[in-house]
């Protein structure tokens, strides 16, 4: 039987892994192993045949990224690692709440900007995949922005992934309605039948 991996589509843009298994960030790893094995019971590729090329696609981020949570969380070392950058993460989050919103959106803007511009090498070689990548590995800093989500979307639209970059511009309207960059970008979509 094949499952509706749209409810799943959540975990591609999860920064927190603790939030992808469902559980605290001090659960103990026999707890973490048993969410993981449910979840790849379920979202395995393999066990999901009938889906669509593109349903394929999707449902193998999703695997990859669950895989890649449970490797770091099972590694007493990369575990602990990860929760220091998820708590500097919940610092630098805490720091830009202390100030008024605008403010603290704009400071996190002009930070997105910069990584932008480090990547410009990349986009000038139209390498759009390796240039999501690495804005993605940042998603934990971005991800209530609208600009962040909206600017992943256009590079996936260039890589042909469609259904990746319309979910992009639709978390960017979920934040910001009148994301101009959104709002131009989905259009197209509406025509499009998935």
């Amino acid at each position: 039987m094949t499952i509706n991996y749209h409810d799943y589509l959540f975990i591609i843009n999860e920064a927190n892994y603790y939030k992808i298994f469902g559980v605290a960030q001090n659960a103990d790893l026999n707890l973490i192993t048993a969410k993981y094995k449910k979840l790849i019971k379920i979202l395995h590729p393999d066990l999901n045949p009938g889906l669509t090329e593109d349903g394929s696609k999707m449902l193998n981020l999703i695997f990859r990224k669950i895989t890649s949570a449970f490797n770091i969380l099972r590694s007493p070392e990369e575990r602990k690692k990860y929760d220091q950058a998820l708590l500097l993460s919940r610092r630098v989050k805490d720091r830009l709440l202390i100030s008024n919103q605008s403010q603290s959106e704009q400071s996190a803007k002009n930070l997105f900007y910069k990584k932008v511009l480090e990547i410009q090498n990349l986009i000038d070689q139209q390498k759009y995949r390796e240039a999501v990548r690495f804005l993605k590995k940042y998603n934990f800093m971005f991800a209530d922005l609208a600009i962040y989500h909206s600017f992943i979307g256009m590079l996936e639209e260039k890589t042909g992934l469609k259904k990746e970059a319309l979910w992009e511009f639709k978390t960017a309207l979920r934040y910001d309605q009148e994301d101009q960059i959104a709002l131009k970008h989905i259009k197209p979509f509406k025509m499009i039948d998935f």
